[in-house]
């Protein structure tokens, strides 16, 4: 967090900025430390020419004394560190990213090292107002996952701007993969994973890259020149040079063709297209259920209220689930199987059972508008009135609870 992780906490201690030879004195004290905590420790690769440094990060997995439970304990870092404050993570089980202040060492700068950091720590507990500086842990819960962060935050900005590449055609990239950027409009909203190979992202990524250079590259003249009109062009109030495009319109619909052509590689590239059509079908399918099939709709065309109108739909339901067809058998069979399937994959923890799961009558009914479903409850209403199937009695009905429960309560108890 750049060293203002205790901004808030603990306003008044000082966080100074660490030069290149404090950093690395500091970097290699605490790593010796973390090593002895954990088997894999590193440091991400810094910023190339980078002055001087907000914090010390570190990527660790695997503690050399595994606890029973999986479960991280940042007291253990802040003794190993001699920590005097530390913020813990908040994801599961404690992994992911924890702060610790470490009071800063007099001597810090001589590269030397201090002689009992846990003392030091315990004697500036109280203090708030000191000098301290930050540490970011981060735990992985596996081998991948240390590997993929190590990756994403090596180079400084090195993640931001591979995502900043991704989302520019419709695509997030961080330490858990690739995803799309937007949620898939299911209900409950999901977040549609990809990959989390990064070498084979990165590859995608560039392959992409190149057809994008190709097509911008196929009209040189052009691009030299807009570069032309820009170089000669005013500027506005605002200091914004004005350009003025004939084809932007045109430009902006390629790229949208370009960015929908990239998802859909990236679809395929991935084996993940039946997957997310089956998913947008079922949200399409309910969608229109919702739309043209409500319990308010049924009592708006048949006049019936109460538990009458759940009859009637019950008898809909049933009529509709008769209408099997051999497209919406393949239908139902297609996401039994991928429900199976995608519950497996590692990348799936959004895409739960009932994203992928339909009623015959649902796929029935998709194929109906409203005013075809207004019939058909319509007549049901009208079939189910002449055969008294809609009158409740709920005179008799209270009467016959009553009388249950009064029996029950009367019975003698059973023998163990």
């Amino acid at each position: 967090m750049g060293g203002n992780a205790f901004n808030l906490s603990h306003p008044n201690a000082q966080f100074p900025r660490l030069d290149t030879n404090t950093y690395t004195h500091l970097k290699q004290e605490n790593l010796s430390a973390l090593q002895k905590l954990y088997e894999f420790v590193i440091v991400p690769h810094e910023a190339p020419e980078k002055a001087d440094h907000g914090d010390v990060d570190y990527v660790v997995f695997k503690k050399r004394q595994a606890d029973v439970l999986d479960v991280v304990h940042a007291e253990d870092i802040q003794i190993a560190l001699g920590a005097t404050w530390f913020i813990p993570s908040l994801a599961k089980n404690g992994f992911g990213t924890s702060n610790f202040a470490i009071p800063w060492p007099v001597d810090a700068e001589e590269g030397k090292s201090t002689s009992d950091s846990s003392a030091a720590a315990s004697s500036l507990d109280t203090i708030d107002y000191g000098k301290y500086y930050q540490v970011d842990v981060h735990v992985c819960p596996d081998k991948d996952d240390f590997d993929r962060v190590e990756f994403f935050k090596s180079y400084g900005d090195l993640g931001m701007i591979v995502g900043l590449i991704c989302r520019s055609i419709g695509l997030s990239f961080s330490s858990n993969g690739l995803r799309f950027s937007d949620p898939l409009p299911t209900y409950p909203q999901i977040t549609f994973h990809l990959s989390k190979d990064f070498p084979d992202i990165l590859s995608f990524l560039d392959t992409a890259n190149n057809a994008r250079r190709k097509a911008r590259d196929a009209r040189p003249m052009y691009q030299n020149f807009l570069k032309y009109v820009r170089s000669i062009a005013g500027t506005s109030n605002n200091g914004d040079t004005q350009v003025h495009d004939p084809s932007s319109v045109k430009e902006k619909g390629k790229h949208r063709e370009r960015k929908q052509a990239i998802m859909s590689n990236v679809l395929t590239r991935y084996g993940k297209r039946a997957l997310y059509d089956a998913l947008l079908r079922v949200a399409s399918i309910k969608q229109h259920v919702k739309d043209v099939y409500t319990g308010r709709l049924v009592t708006e065309w048949t006049g019936v209220q109460g538990t009458p109108v759940r009859w009637i739909m019950n008898e809909v339901e049933r009529r509709l689930g008769e209408r099997t067809t051999l497209e919406s058998d393949n239908i139902l069979k297609s996401l039994k199987l991928l429900s199976s399937e995608s519950m497996v994959e590692e990348d799936s923890d959004s895409i739960k059972p009932v994203h992928l799961q339909l009623e015959s009558w649902e796929v029935a009914l998709d194929d109906m508008d409203r005013d075809e479903v207004k019939s058909l409850v319509v007549e049901v209403k009208e079939e189910m009135e002449k055969e008294g199937k809609l009158y409740y009695d709920w005179k008799a009905a209270k009467e016959k609870k009553a009388s249950i429960a009064k029996a029950a309560s009367t019975s003698p108890p059973s023998e163990a």
